[in-house]
Parts: C-alpha cells; structure tokens; sequence
C-alpha cells in the first residue's frame, strides 16, 4: 500500500513495482496514462478495499498480464528516457 502523503505519486511506488510486487495506490484522474499498462491497483475509496477486492484486483491483473496488457519496460528509466527525449533532434555543429 502506497497512500499518498504531501504529493499525489511517491517514488515508493516506483520501488514497489521494480521489485515485481503490485503498488496498491490512490487513484487521481490524471495519472491514467501514467500507469496504464502497468500492474498497479488504484484506489478511489479506501474503505472498499477488503480481501474480496484485492481478489478481484489480483484476477484482473492475471486478465491484463495474459492479454498482453502490461508493458514492464515501462517500469525502468530507458522507457521514460525515450518518451521525453523523443521530440528533440540532434543539433547540428
């Protein structure tokens, strides 16, 4: 479990999902594309979160994971890197 403090994301999160575990998160709207793609479980209400939910959660992840809807390379810097380097171009001297 990851709840947010003073900010709305948290290298914990981060930590969590490099060490293959799954980040059990608070849910903001803008962090859609953030972790689409990635074996996150993001919480609007914390008082639903109970065993059946987490079951629920972790059978939904397993559905994501076959179909080939999660993406671990977005989990390491090389993926963030390249996305925030892909608009520039090379200088020329």
């Amino acid at each position: 479990m990851s709840v947010h403090g003073h900010g709305r994301t948290d290298f914990r999160e981060w930590e969590i999902l490099t060490s293959g575990a799954v980040p059990v998160i608070d849910y903001f709207e803008e962090h859609d594309d953030l972790f689409d793609g990635l074996p996150v479980v993001r919480v609007r209400d914390w008082s639903a979160v109970t065993p059946e939910f987490l079951d629920a959660e972790w059978e939904r992840l397993q559905v994501e994971s076959r179909a080939g809807r999660v993406d671990w390379r977005k989990v390491y810097l090389p993926y963030w890197f390249a996305r925030y380097t892909e608009h520039m171009t090379p200088s020329v001297a």
